[in-house]
């Protein structure tokens, strides 16, 4: 996600011209601080956003579509997403996913007995091919962040440093590697200008570690403008053992496929 400190010294010329200079026989601490200072505000937040070196941790996820939390262990490449959706007035459908690596399992269920439906209370192992909407596979296995903090800083057009680990710029949503994050492609056309300048806010916390972002996304369309957000709590975890689960029956691939 957040290129590594060597490659950065490798192609900064700003930095490169340091390696040979009498600073770069005076120790390695200074050579690290003039890279630090060297970074673009950009490339610290970039460095900030979540990637697997900042070991588990927990999100939280909102938009227009409800609130999404889970947790992260980068160590087992595993990722568990927990969701609740209205069905009608009087249902609600909590549905969870939890990824190791490209393994994805299942665990769904209602607040209330569905007449013929029944369904596992316990986690169950996923076949994407028995699924006719393949595209939630690629949602789930393609990141260790829900949030794609990393490829949207890398799509920002401008970023300013605030203070107190604050940050603030615009994102570029027609950038190929944020295509479709966001908005579908006929929304991103739809905005036009607007949608190479979309507005957005970060913190960090004093060890550089992405907290908080958030973007401010205009209405287009049938969709309303909205604030779509995301925090973050690094801390200890472990996510759900599931070596034994069970297939996934074939209740849940009717409801899924409609």
């Amino acid at each position: 996600m957040a290129r590594s400190i060597v490659t950065r010294l490798l192609t900064t010329t700003s930095v490169a011209a340091l390696l040979v200079s009498p600073l770069a026989t005076s120790g390695c601490s200074q050579l690290k601080d003039a890279v630090k200072q060297a970074e673009s505000p950009k490339q610290k937040l970039l460095d900030a956003a979540p990637d697997g070196s900042s070991g588990t941790f927990r999100f939280t996820m909102t938009e227009a579509d409800g609130t999404f939390t889970g947790a992260v262990d980068p160590a087992t490449n595993g990722m568990e997403i927990d969701t609740v959706q209205k069905v009608d007035a009087t249902t609600k459908l909590k549905l969870d996913f939890l990824v190791y690596d490209k393994t994805i399992y299942i665990r769904l269920a209602f607040t209330r007995p569905l007449p013929g439906l029944t369904l596992p209370k316990s986690w169950t192992k996923l076949d994407p091919a028995k699924l006719t909407d393949k595209s939630i596979v690629n949602e789930l296995t393609g990141t260790g962040d829900p949030a794609n903090i990393g490829p949207l800083v890398d799509a920002a057009a401008t970023v300013t440093a605030g203070a107190k680990g604050s940050y603030s710029g615009t994102i570029d949503l027609t950038k190929s590697n944020v295509a479709g994050v966001v908005l579908t492609p006929a929304e991103t056309t739809a905005l036009g200008a607007a949608a190479k300048a979309i507005p957005f806010t970060a913190t960090v916390d004093d060890k550089n570690r992405v907290t908080g972002f958030a973007m401010n996304i205009p209405a287009v369309g049938k969709r309303k403008a909205e604030v779509q957000s995301a925090t973050y709590q690094y801390l200890p975890l472990t996510l759900p053992s599931v070596k034994d689960a069970p297939p996934t029956p074939a209740s849940v691939y009717k409801l899924m496929n409609g």
